[in-house]
């Protein structure tokens, strides 16, 4: 099963447009733009295909607004909750700069799946090599609307 989490924003609209999946997920995990996310998402994806909507409790922010393991509690939870996940799609781009939104950490985390769960589950990112500008020009030739604060 292949799962792109969702957001509504550019980066995940993007690849929604561009690719195929088994299955859409949103996650809640406190952030401020939930309900704007869900509007588009409703607008946009509910259309085409439901997306699930799961809950990730817990997490912490630190001094600098960064949620602290926030990518490995969202990549164990579609885990627990898809049994039979094969992939795992992010939007991360190349302008992100949390240290768990690059291409390091998503292939460390895919050792640690082989190794704890004895399978294998690709994480993709898609866009890591693509400026948000790109993608938003990308986005605005389209006409697809996305979520952006």
């Amino acid at each position: 099963m292949k799962i792109l989490l969702i957001s509504g924003g550019a980066d995940s609209m993007y690849i929604y447009y561009n690719n195929k999946f088994d299955k859409f997920v949103y996650l809640n995990y406190g952030q401020k733009h939930i309900e704007t996310e869900l509007n588009i998402l409703d607008q946009i994806v509910k259309h085409n295909n439901n997306y699930d909507l799961l809950s990730v409790d817990n997490l912490t922010k630190d001094d600098n607004g960064f949620y602290e393991c926030r990518n490995l509690k969202f990549i164990l939870k579609i885990i627990d909750t898809y049994k039979g996940v094969t992939s795992i799609t992010f939007g991360t781009n190349a302008d992100d700069k949390h240290p768990d939104n690059n291409r390091d950490f998503f292939d460390m985390i895919e050792r640690v799946i082989e190794m704890s769960y004895k399978k294998e589950i690709k994480i993709l990112t898609p866009l890591k090599d693509i400026k948000k500008k790109d993608i938003v020009k990308g986005l605005s030739e389209l006409e697809i609307e996305y979520f952006t604060d």
